[in-house]
């Protein structure tokens, strides 16, 4: 999960990096701490530990008098004490060795934990080692109400930070999320949407960067769009002089193959140029003639149409159909079931079946063709409703056609405020749904 989440790789990024500056800031502060320790010591400590050596050294240390000064001492002055004799390597720490023997005179004392040792001197030599504990251990006030003065402070801002780094990485993820929908809006085929982000920084040029990028995709549509009009228009004036010449060279030379070939390629023809025209006026937008339309009756009209054609062709064609009214262009609508019909008797086989319906569900029309056909591959699924695409060139080939039926067919229904979808499993058959809102009153 936090592979695949900036979120979570941020905060998660943010809470290491704040527990290591926390680990870096304690250990700083802490040998700040025993560093005023040691100078507290040396300030403080140190003189009432050279005043227990000395007062040890007078006394005799190892004597009666010395020990019974000891006693004496440590109830005195809350502390306790134990002499060692120079000698005993065992107890006395090398590091208050080094120190005796990098000094000529006087007394070294030295911090350790909680104990504190002092060399005892004789006429200027080393004759043994106190150690001195103080009860309780020696720390002043100010150390410790210095020490809860920063671990608190710590504490809360840490818990300050787990709290408010989330609403700080929201702030910076946030515009990514909402680009983020903007582009996938884009990659739908929505080139009217902005795709803007009212900020001046990185994510405002990206976000201008794809709005270029959709500009620019929109201009090429349209410049493609533009030509097809402008390529069928053209077309259409020798397309009709050709078929004029057609007709006189038919009555001329009679019922000749030639001609009859020549026929059938001009029709194709216009059927191509017409399909084109139909193409580029639903996606420019040409107004529609708005009325109520029956979906069922729309249906029932075209299975009438189609029946006998079904017949011979050996396809059972079926229809249930249930009153389904909606709003829009009449004749576009009948263009665009047409359309599925049409397509699913062009694929299926002889002894196949087209089932036609049509329903209301909820606030929603429903026009279905079910046909048991050969079916569209997964692959090819997804691009069906391109121009001129075609999902496999020997089927092409088998079953004619330009490839704009369904592109027709979704311009229809995208101005209708509907939808289009197919499903199909290769080899066993397509079911086409269109999808538009009722009208309900």
């Amino acid at each position: 999960m936090l592979r695949h989440s900036l979120i979570l790789k941020i905060y998660a990024y943010a809470v290491v990096a704040f527990s290591a500056l926390a680990v870096v800031i304690y250990f700083a502060f802490d040998t700040m701490m025993r560093n005023q320790e040691v100078s507290i010591f040396q300030e403080r400590v140190s003189p009432q530990v050279t005043f227990l050596a000395d007062e040890v050294a007078e006394a005799g240390p190892g004597t009666p008098a010395g020990k019974a000064r000891l006693v004496e001492l440590q109830r005195g002055m809350s502390v306790q004490l134990w002499y060692y004799p120079w000698s005993d390597s065992t107890h006395i720490p090398a590091k208050l060795r080094r120190e005796a023997q990098d000094m000529e005179t006087g007394a070294s004392t030295s911090p350790y934990g909680q104990f504190y040792w002092v060399r005892v001197d004789q006429a200027g030599k080393a004759i043994g080692a106190l150690r001195v504990r103080f009860r309780p251990p020696f720390r002043s006030n100010r150390q410790q109400q210095s020490r809860r003065f920063y671990y608190w402070p710590l504490l809360v801002i840490g818990m300050l930070a787990l709290v408010l780094i989330p609403p700080l990485i929201y702030w910076v993820i946030h515009p990514l999320r909402r680009l983020e929908g903007l582009v996938l809006r884009l990659a739908d085929g929505d080139l009217k949407t902005p795709v803007r982000l009212d900020r001046q920084d990185e994510l405002g040029r990206l976000a201008a960067a794809f709005d270029s990028m959709r500009l620019q995709v929109r201009r090429m549509l349209h410049e493609k769009e533009h030509l097809l009009t402008d390529v069928s228009h053209e077309l259409r004036g020798p397309l009709t002089r050709m078929a004029l010449a057609q007709d006189l060279l038919e009555d001329d030379l009679g019922n000749n193959p030639y001609i009859a070939r020549l026929r059938k390629e001009l029709g194709n023809l216009d059927t191509l140029t017409g399909e084109l025209l139909s193409l580029s006026r639903n996606r420019h937008g040409v107004p529609l003639t708005v009325s109520a339309v029956d979906l069922s009756a729309v249906a029932g009209e075209l299975v009438a149409e189609r029946d006998l054609l079904a017949g011979q062709t050996g396809i059972t064609l079926k229809a249930a159909l249930a009153p389904a009214q909606t709003e829009g262009d009449a004749a576009l609508l009948l263009r665009a079931c047409g359309n599925l019909i049409d397509n699913a008797l062009k694929y299926t086989p002889s002894g196949g079946t087209v089932l036609v319906e049509s329903r209301l569900v909820n606030d929603r029309v429903i026009f279905s063709v079910t046909d048991t056909g050969i079916g569209i591959t997964a692959e090819a699924l997804p691009h069906v409703f391109e121009p001129f695409y075609r999902p496999d060139a020997a089927r092409s080939r088998e079953t004619g056609g330009s490839g704009l039926g369904l592109a027709i067919v979704k311009a229809i229904i995208d101005r209708h405020r509907g939808d289009v979808t197919l499903a199909s499993t290769d080899g066993q058959g397509t079911t086409a749904t269109i999808s538009l809102p009722a009208l309900i009153g």
